[in-house]
């Protein structure tokens, strides 16, 4: 009984230190997370201010923080390079008597879309 109560054991702990060598090479997840404030521009009263704060979620930071200025009736863009190479591209759209609005935040990297995020709002 001994010595299956060992082996047991043994066989126990390999599997531990494999499982956590296995997660400890593992790469982080990666991931983003969007942050938009849409809100009448206080220099321009027939227009909207559209800020937006893409966040890298492995790393904790912001990655991209474009504001547009976005007339009723009208759609702006922006994009920007990260440092990683990846492009990160915000359009904001702004219905016509301005009740609601549309906004897509995207990151790509060579053609590739790897995140996207996107939404209707309506407006006070």
């Amino acid at each position: 009984m001994k010595n299956k109560t060992g082996l047991l054991v043994g066989i126990f702990v390999v599997l531990a230190v494999a499982s956590f060598a296995l997660n400890a090479s593992a790469p982080a997840a990666s991931g983003f997370s969007t942050s938009v404030e849409i809100g009448r521009s206080d220099k321009h009263p027939e227009a909207y201010s559209v800020a937006v704060r893409v966040s890298d979620l492995a790393e904790g930071k912001v990655v991209a923080a474009p504001k547009l200025l976005v007339a009723s009736g009208e759609t702006a863009e922006a994009s920007s390079e990260l440092e990683d190479g990846a492009v990160c591209t915000v359009s904001a759209q702004i219905e016509a008597g301005g009740r609601a609005a549309h906004y897509t935040a995207k990151i790509s990297r060579a053609g590739a879309l790897l995140a996207q995020h996107e939404t209707d709002v309506a407006l006070p």
